[in-house]
């Protein structure tokens, strides 16, 4: 399920904006909103499986970041959901994992062949504010990927280390290489990640001020 305020909340993710500047290929912003208190870029919210037991919220009021009036909350009850090949068909199902992505074009495809080039930014880190609660063998992730040209895969994820979610906002931070990233597909890919083997009750995370920095 997909709520949102907004006549059309995926209309929103493409060029960084912020409430009070302007992006452009010569003047990148620092940071890089991608997400405060609303969608800030507009492209669309590409989901990588099918929808089964969660809710998707962009404009949740239960427990925002002071002083902001909403949130991103992300649910999901360890149901199976269906996998979505790259050229839309269904693929296998299971309940390992589940997650959407930031894509940086209006393309809702699994791999979209519309990519952007985010190299001028010089963005080197990866930070947001987290809370929420989640079952065990459950980890959330938010990943910075890129699947064309210069493959890199890096991500913050849950239950390591020191990064823990717990009911209280935290702000964590990760090392990104945006240098390399000139044919990116989604700004972030986020997802709750079933690291048992059997099915899981889920989570529920809440994020707020999600952002490239330089």
């Amino acid at each position: 399920m997909f709520a949102g305020c907004d006549s059309n909340p995926t209309n929103k993710l493409l060029n960084p904006t912020g409430s009070s500047v302007t992006v452009n290929t010569s003047s990148w912003s620092n940071p890089f909103l991608i997400y405060k208190s609303e969608l800030l870029t507009s492209g669309d919210v590409t989901f990588f499986n099918s929808q089964e037991g969660q809710v998707l919220n962009f404009f949740d009021t239960s427990s925002p970041v002071p002083p902001a009036l909403t949130n991103i909350r992300y649910s999901w009850d360890g149901s199976a959901v269906t996998h979505f090949n790259a050229n839309g068909s269904l693929g296998n199902t299971d309940f390992i994992w589940t997650g959407f992505g930031f894509a940086v074009k209006n393309s809702n495809l699994r791999n979209p062949s519309l990519t952007k080039d985010i190299t001028p930014g010089h963005y080197t880190h990866v930070s947001f504010n987290i809370k929420g609660s989640l079952s065990s063998n459950v980890a959330f992730r938010i990943e910075f990927q890129q699947t064309l040209g210069t493959t890199f895969d890096v991500y913050w994820q849950s239950n390591s280390g020191d990064s823990k979610i717990t009911d209280s906002w935290q702000t964590y931070t990760f090392a990104i290489p945006g240098s390399q990233a000139n044919q990116l597909q989604y700004y972030l890919i986020l997802s709750f990640q079933n690291l048992g083997s059997t099915k899981s009750n889920g989570g529920t995370v809440y994020l707020d001020n999600i952002q490239l920095t330089q």
